[in-house]
């Protein structure tokens, strides 16, 4: 693939699997005390170092785009408010929309 495409495409991330079926994010959140929620982060190695981290501090659910698609955005984090979620955001990398719907 390097020859290929010019570039250590897959970064060393290699894996077959089969992939479970779609499910609504407010399916995911339901229950969920702790959640991690990631906008526009293409890099593999980023959102696995996030689903460790997620996975130490005990997160109970990850929504980002493959997995539970929370459409329309940032609609779902105003949704995620009104069941008393706080918000919390990194400024880098979000959008003005998402940075609003959060409380910190």
């Amino acid at each position: 693939m390097d020859g290929i495409t010019g570039f250590n495409i897959h970064r060393g991330c290699l894996a077959v699997g089969e992939r479970p079926r779609s499910r609504r994010w407010q399916e995911i959140a339901t229950g969920a005390r702790t959640m991690v929620a990631l906008e526009r982060v293409m890099n593999a190695d980023n959102v696995g170092g996030v689903a460790r981290n997620a996975a130490t501090f005990g997160a109970d659910a990850a929504l980002l785009a493959p997995f539970a698609r929370a459409t329309p955005w940032p609609s779902a984090l105003h949704a995620l408010r009104e069941q008393n979620v706080a918000l919390r955001h990194e400024g880098e990398g979000l959008s003005a929309a998402a940075i609003e719907a959060c409380d910190y």
